[in-house]
């Protein structure tokens, strides 16, 4: 994901504020979000199945 940041990055230096480096920006906060949602919800799963093992107990 780094990479892809450092690369977004580089356009917008090279080519400046256009429709394909703004597309590209765009895609990559989806990217981004979606990752961080996946992120989220593993914490939450971990979570909850931490939850429930100290109920059993």
């Amino acid at each position: 994901m780094e990479e892809l940041r450092f690369a977004v990055g580089q356009l917008y230096e090279e080519f400046g504020h256009n429709e394909v480096t703004v597309a590209l920006s765009q895609i990559l906060d989806c990217l981004v979000v979606e990752k961080q949602r996946e992120e989220f919800e593993e914490w939450k799963k971990s979570k909850d199945l931490n939850k429930s093992q100290k109920i059993v107990m």
